[in-house]
């Protein structure tokens, strides 16, 4: 009795066996369909795990974006989706995947305040002045000619535009960023400010946006005193590039997968080079009176290049980038000072104001 007990328990456990060796043949030949490639290396086995964690840390994202969005989708705060939908989708045109991702979730949580109404201010009142000066001034409207505030009536030099003989009306040192020469210098900030500066505002508040805005603004002036005083210095073009180059340094510096932006960065910045090219042109292929400087590219450029790791949320945190956030903004700001000082001890004669026959006007 006992010699038929083992034999029933030995039949009964052999076909388990054989099942689970049947089991393991077919997971093994399932993989091998599935990815293509054998097991047998540890490398292709770590290089499956970490695709297959990027992807479900994307997708896990994805679908806490989608449980966020059928949670407020019966809120009170309706009004705030437009501004979630065009920073989620804009986001994914010039980020990199897992940053994009990582923004949708947080937009998808943005409640509207504060609303992104910096660069959308700033818009309106630069687009306004331009109106606003072209009809009072009876200005022919050109591509890249015809400045909107440059000269006012009576031939009087503009009370908002940068002159390097009145630096002692201290608000021309930001109000020239609401004067511009020509359609494309508007247009072009225009474009960068509500194209990316919403998004940017949305994700990283004004407090970070407004600030490197100014910033770029005053350093960009300070620095036109210090190279090319001989012109006047009007646009915005100082604050949207510190803009698009803080975005672009924080997209280069912390994507995994720089190739994957590749594409996006080259569209950038052959639009970027359209611009300058056309800056260029007016410092130097116009009419002495009618040219005007390009220092506020190569300012902005600067400030956002410098100053990104300070003012700008960070997604993803390399180790690097903790080195950056302290050392780049100090060499920013020794500069900044350095130029101040000289702009306060150095005293400019040149005046682009006789040479065109325009007269000073003397604020009461």
């Amino acid at each position: 009795m006992k010699t038929d007990n083992h034999e029933n328990t030995a039949n009964n456990t052999a076909p388990k066996q054989t099942d689970e060796s049947h089991i393991d043949a077919a997971t093994s030949v399932s993989f091998v369909k599935q990815s293509g490639k054998r097991p047998s290396s540890k490398s292709s086995n770590s290089r499956l795990a970490s695709n297959d964690l990027r992807s479900n840390r994307l997708r896990s994202l994805d679908d806490s974006a989608r449980l966020t969005v059928d949670s407020l989708s019966d809120t009170s705060d309706r009004e705030c989706r437009f501004w979630r939908t065009a920073a989620s989708r804009i986001s994914t045109l010039i980020t990199s995947p897992e940053d994009a991702a990582k923004i949708n979730l947080y937009t998808q949580q943005y409640g509207c305040i504060p609303p992104p109404f910096f660069v959308i201010v700033m818009s309106i009142l630069q687009i306004s002045v331009y109106a606003h000066y072209t009809v009072q001034g009876n200005i022919k409207v050109g591509w890249v000619t015809g400045c909107a505030g440059c000269i006012v009536h009576g031939n009087r030099e503009g009370t908002m535009t940068f002159v390097s003989t009145r630096i002692f009306e201290i608000w021309r040192f930001i109000s020239y960023c609401l004067v511009h020469q020509g359609l494309e210098q508007l247009l072009f900030n225009v474009l960068i400010q509500l194209v990316i500066g919403i998004p940017l505002e949305i994700v990283h508040k004004i407090w970070r946006i407004a600030p490197l805005y100014i910033t770029a603004v005053v350093f960009s002036s300070v620095l036109h005193h210090l190279i090319d005083s001989e012109v006047v210095l009007v646009g915005a073009s100082g604050g949207s590039y510190a803009i698009l180059v803080a975005h672009l340094a924080n997209v280069i510096l912390t994507s995994n997968r720089l190739n994957t932006q590749i594409g996006k960065l080259i569209s950038i910045s052959v639009l970027v080079m359209f611009d300058f090219g056309h800056a260029i042109y007016r410092r130097y292929g116009l009419e002495d009176c009618e040219q005007k400087s390009y220092i506020a590219h190569a300012g902005g450029l600067f400030v956002g290049l410098l100053m990104h790791a300070l003012f700008f949320r960070q997604f993803t945190r390399p180790r690097y980038q903790k080195i950056l956030k302290y050392i780049l903004p100090s060499i920013f700001f020794i500069w900044f000072l350095i130029g101040i000082l000289l702009c306060a001890l150095l005293k400019n004669d040149s005046s682009v104001l006789k040479v065109c026959n325009i007269t000073e006007h003397i604020s009461v």
